[in-house]
């Protein structure tokens, strides 16, 4: 007997933030300093320490494109869990930078295995809860020399 499912769609997080900084300069090739973002869900982060479940990623692509019309422009590299502020979890990492001088958008993206879908961050926070979106003018912007 073959069973088939239909695909579940997953909720975004309930708040995700893109925490510190917001813009900087860095040189072509060198590595940037910390880039801090926080991740906020019910009866995941509430708990001390990291949940497993969690997976945190920072990217950065072209300042002129965005990370969930334009996935294949934007590169993104695993995180680190940092500590625990409140109920949210802070995550942190570096990047190397372009080799190409310019202005480049940054921001974070949380998921969580089985509960919630990729929520992209920025600066005035993202996710399901009452308020929040996504918006092209909020993400970080790194100006590569």
């Amino acid at each position: 007997m073959e069973v088939s499912r239909a695909p579940v769609s997953l909720p975004l997080v309930n708040y995700c933030v893109l925490q510190f900084p917001i813009n900087f300069s860095v040189n072509a090739n060198a590595t940037t300093q910390l880039i801090f973002g926080q991740i906020y869900h019910d009866s995941v982060t509430p708990d001390t320490g990291s949940d497993a479940r969690v997976f945190a990623s920072l990217g950065y692509g072209p300042a002129n494109t965005n990370p969930i019309t334009h996935p294949n422009d934007w590169i993104f590299t695993p995180t680190t869990y940092n500590t625990s502020y409140g109920n949210n979890d802070e995550y942190m990492a570096t990047v190397t930078a372009p080799s190409i001088p310019g202005t480049y958008r940054f921001v974070y993206r949380f998921s969580i295995n089985g509960i919630a879908s990729k929520t992209y961050c920025d600066s005035d926070g993202n996710g399901s809860n009452p308020g929040l979106s996504f918006g092209d003018d909020k993400m970080g912007t790194m100006r590569g020399n």
